[in-house]
């Protein structure tokens, strides 16, 4: 029901609030926002502009280590720790094989191990290689391996901690394989949450109350800006009757903040006072009861 109170919108730009560190961004309100007696509010997303400036590789998922190596000739056992960095940058699939290529350490006596990466287009599936070659004095290679706990990178890799490695015991070269259990995925995330501290009645799939605004599907690769409409004009009622501060934050779909790299989105709320409803109270049967009872009573 239409109330006479005006609607507002409220612009936001991500470099106006507080930056908590966290991925949320804090904005005080000068002018709160506040429903007249009676009134109630609706909010919704009207628009957004959002900058796909975030990076496939960060600091959260861009270790790889595998469980120690045991190189070993008679009785001399070298332990060989293999691990490897992936510059916090976003990558195409073409760009990963480059990274990887050629990478070669030094492990004992001059000997070398080299990490590969292969990519099957047909799967969408990689396959690291651990190399330990040219052992012409009879060096031999333990098995099996797997890949260490702290490696952080095998989900957006499509790799498996749980699973062992293939053996190639060839004649110069010693191969550990780690085949992809799940395809690769370098987008990073689908879809773009906006979650605010709005009082609102939104559940997530597991049904716990999400605080989400709105979804926003990311359909522009790295580099561009995602530019979202709510032509359905989805608006939620909230709870809150006085808004004077917002918390914001734009997570993936695994619920982590984004970090855009010191680029701004921009969001556009909407906010609408309708008059609230009062429902007419029904009587029940206890009340029904109830009043028999007192009747009875009046009489004796």
């Amino acid at each position: 029901m239409e109330s006479s109170q005006s609607n507002q919108l409220l612009f936001i730009k991500s470099s106006d609030g507080k930056d908590e560190g966290n991925g949320t961004y804090n904005f005080h309100l000068k002018n709160p926002l506040q429903a007249r007696r009676g009134n109630r509010i609706l909010c919704e997303l009207a628009e957004a502009e959002i900058p796909v400036s975030y990076y496939n590789f960060t600091s959260e998922n861009n270790f790889l280590k595998f469980e120690t190596f045991v190189v070993y000739k008679g009785s001399t056992n070298v332990n060989v720790d293999v691990s490897f960095t992936i510059p916090e940058k976003n990558y195409t699939i073409t760009e990963l094989q480059d990274l990887f290529a050629f990478y070669r350490e030094t492990f004992y006596q001059d000997k070398e191990y080299e990490i590969r990466f292969l990519y099957d287009p047909q799967t969408l599936k990689i396959e690291l290689q651990i190399v330990f070659g040219y052992y012409a004095g009879g060096y031999a290679l333990d098995v099996p391996f797997k890949l260490h706990q702290d490696t952080t990178a095998a989900g957006i890799l499509g790799l498996s901690l749980d699973n062992d490695c293939q053996f190639d015991d060839g004649s110069l070269a010693q191969t550990a394989s780690f085949k992809g259990v799940n395809a690769i995925n370098l987008h990073r995330t689908m879809n773009v949450y906006v979650r605010t501290n709005l009082q609102l009645s939104n559940v997530d799939a597991r049904g716990e109350m999400s605080g989400i605004l709105s979804k926003v599907q990311v359909d522009k690769p790295f580099g561009e800006i995602v530019h979202y409409h709510n032509f359905e004009k989805i608006r939620f009622l909230i709870t809150n009757k006085y808004v004077d501060h917002l918390q914001i934050s734009l997570e993936t779909d695994k619920g982590k903040p984004l970090d855009f790299n010191g680029i701004d989105f921009h969001l556009t709320l909407a906010f609408f006072y309708v008059k609230e409803r009062l429902h007419e109270y029904t009587e029940t049967l206890h009340d029904k009861i109830k009043e028999l009872e007192n009747k009875d009573e009046n009489e004796s």
